[in-house]
């Protein structure tokens, strides 16, 4: 590698990197170049006006927002529509669903024996 400035790069590559080295763009390209961004500069100036579109969408009535915004509400509506699907499905077929778990739990009856899964069993 060339360490002097009077002396030559030993390298085809060093000789292309300091020839780029010293080339300086022209005052044409430069004007050119400033010209471009100040054009794209307006166009995005143009394009990013504030908009005053206040919809549903936009924003929210308070009490969805007090269910933490579009995705709580969307969670609540889940969550509900599961409920009334178990709600209205008959116990039977819930229990085939879960692997017969309900049916064990709740001793033969309807509904599951909630403390069985409290008190373990009685091991507590």
């Amino acid at each position: 590698m060339a360490n002097d400035r009077h002396e030559k790069p030993e390298d085809p590559l060093d000789a292309l990197f300091a020839a780029a080295h010293r080339a300086e763009p022209g005052a044409d390209l430069v004007a050119r170049v400033l010209a471009d961004a100040d054009a794209v500069q307006r166009d995005v100036a143009r394009t990013r006006q504030p908009t005053n579109r206040a919809g549903v969408l936009r924003r929210p009535p308070a009490w969805i927002t007090a269910l933490g915004g579009w995705g709580g509400f969307g969670g609540v509506t889940a969550a509900g529509l599961v409920g009334l699907a178990v709600g209205f499905w008959s116990p039977d077929m819930i229990d085939v669903l879960s692997g017969g778990q309900l049916w064990t739990l709740s001793g033969g009856g309807l509904s599951p024996d909630l403390t069985a899964l409290a008190l373990e069993n009685g091991d507590v």
